[in-house]
């Protein structure tokens, strides 16, 4: 592929050759779209298509739905990886056939574990043992920690002198529009990381009781600065941490 180095900036097509905003130069291809949409040749591309539209959607639903604590955690490719574990959860979909797979119907389990920010995942940045509950029934969910010492069992970023822990959740109602969520969390007192072992601790969330839709739940870790007795958040998000750690679906 050629590429275009000068202070000429063009972005369009011409003629064969499409122009790109980034500098690359490609010859326009030979296949008309009205052929990749009708042509049985092309039913494979479409039916991928078709998936790929369908984990898009799910992904920005996620990330809609987790918009007021990520933007404390993520990576410049949460997105991109997002989406790669949502297309597989549309692909496990072994109901629908080909081209008309949901992720409704996918094994969403497929997104438990996955880091928000994989350069400081949640599990080795946080070492003490955890357990969480969900109590669809009641609508509730608890995140119960055992005692532990801050000072070897908190990962932090060198400059923290402080962290605190997050739960957060949301409902979601796949079929319902972008929108279509109910968020909750709770949080843990600014603990300073030094040898004082801290008792055991829970942080209990609660939500819409036998809600139908699909549970998610992510735990975090802020990390702070302490300087002249005031708590500072880190504004380096790469020191952040958060995973989703906990999913529950009819």
């Amino acid at each position: 592929m050629a590429k275009q180095f000068g202070s000429v900036r063009i972005s369009g097509t011409l003629g064969d050759i499409t122009y790109s905003k980034d500098g690359t130069v490609r010859m326009k291809s030979s296949i008309d779209p009205e052929r990749m949409r009708k042509d049985r040749s092309f039913k494979r591309t479409r039916e991928n298509w078709a998936h790929f539209r369908e984990a898009a959607a799910a992904a920005k639903h996620i990330r809609k739905a987790f918009g007021p604590w990520i933007s404390d955690f993520r990576d410049r490719r949460s997105y991109p990886r997002l989406l790669a574990e949502s297309l597989k959860v549309v692909n496990s979909d072994a109901v629908n056939p080909r081209g008309q797979r949901k992720f409704s119907a996918g094994d969403i389990t497929y997104l438990q574990g996955y880091d928000f920010n994989i350069d400081n995942p949640f599990t080795g940045t946080f070492v003490p043992k955890t357990d969480i509950g969900i109590d669809r029934t009641a609508g509730t969910a608890e995140l119960r920690i055992v005692s532990f010492m801050p000072e070897k069992e908190v990962i932090a970023a060198y400059e923290a002198t402080h962290f605190k822990v997050i739960l957060c959740g949301v409902v979601i109602d796949w079929d319902g529009e972008v929108n279509s969520f109910e968020q909750f969390s709770a949080e843990s007192p600014v603990t300073p990381i030094d040898e004082q072992v801290v008792p055991e601790q829970s942080l209990q969330v609660s939500f819409t009781p036998d809600s139908p839709h699909t549970i998610i739940l992510g735990t975090g870790l802020l990390f702070y600065r302490e300087e002249n007795g005031t708590n500072y958040l880190l504004s380096d998000n790469s020191r952040q941490s958060m995973s989703i750690a906990a999913i529950d679906k009819i």
